[in-house]
């Protein structure tokens, strides 16, 4: 009888453990401290199938970008003060066996090229961000945009870093994962970011909280991406219309002191199609185009 109470006791003890750590409610949000370095490391592989006129176009990228986020101060409305730098950015392209190679520790290579990576590297300048992630404020953006400035290959590659308003929106995708109010396990909720690259890219986020363990949480990312039904590029003087599609999936892990960035892992899959017109004959030209992504990145703090 004693046996059978006191496992009886046991189980109840069990469940209502079991069931509190379940109800668990945490807040996201950042509490950064100043003086504090995070350094991030992103590695991305892309790779790109493309059909032009019977003629197959595979390209195969390759990207590590680094950069430094030092918090300088908190201000009097509760958002933080950080500035940030470039330590290492290299790209490796190979276009159906033409190679093209961009890396801020190398000397070899196009001059115009390392003079903008260059450049990248000597500009330093300072956001402000509010609790909630958003970037609200960047300055001492110029000498980015000069590096980058006369290089069409190198603008349309790093788009992102081309002027401030596209920085603001890229780095909002690097924050763009608090939700509001606390959560627990089960949890879901969406946000949203414009993407600044060859062209506007939205992308629909939803968050589900997978777990919450004692230094840090887990987030399951399910994304949509998208553009504009009227979107149109130029390229070489065609003007064509652009039709998009994709899909992201993956995980974050946020650490619950800071609500910083600990790590990610994600796979991105988009379809596209661009509908152009032969000049000499005005017949319509389709050309598809499948890009996969592999997008990992990394948050150390000293």
């Amino acid at each position: 009888m004693r046996k059978t109470t006191r496992l009886g006791l046991a189980l109840v003890v069990f469940f209502a453990t079991l069931s509190s750590f379940a109800a668990k409610k945490v807040k996201i949000k950042l509490d950064l401290k100043e003086g504090t370095t995070y350094e991030y490391s992103t590695i991305m592989h892309n790779t790109l199938n493309q059909a032009i006129m019977g003629q197959q176009v595979n390209m195969d990228q390759n990207m590590i970008m680094n950069f430094n986020m030092a918090v300088n101060q908190k201000l009097d409305n509760g958002n933080f003060e950080v500035i940030i730098n470039y330590d290492k950015l290299i790209l490796n392209m190979d276009i159906n066996g033409q190679k093209i190679n961009f890396d801020t520790s190398s000397e070899s290579g196009d001059p115009k090229f390392n003079d903008a990576l260059k450049g990248i590297l000597a500009a330093k300048f300072t956001m402000e961000i509010t609790p909630e992630g958003k970037p609200v404020r960047v300055s001492g953006f110029e000498t980015m945009s000069k590096a980058l400035k006369g290089n069409p290959q190198m603008q349309q590659s790093l788009q992102m870093l081309s002027n401030e308003e596209s920085f603001k929106k890229y780095m909002s995708q690097t924050f763009n994962y608090f939700p509001q109010g606390k959560v627990r396990i089960g949890d879901e909720w969406d946000l949203a970011y414009e993407l600044p690259m060859m062209m506007k890219m939205n992308v629909d986020m939803h968050f589900k909280l997978e777990k919450i363990r004692r230094k840090d949480v887990i987030l399951d990312v399910n994304s949509k991406i998208n553009i504009a039904p009227d979107t149109q590029i130029e390229q070489q003087g065609m003007k064509m219309n652009i039709k998009l599609t994709g899909d992201q999936q993956g995980n974050m892990v946020i650490n619950k002191k800071d609500g910083m960035l600990d790590s990610s892992e994600m796979i991105q899959d988009i379809k596209m199609t661009m509908i152009t017109k032969n000049p000499q004959t005005n017949e319509e030209i389709k050309i598809p185009m499948n890009i996969k992504s592999d997008i990992k990145m990394t948050v150390t703090r000293k």
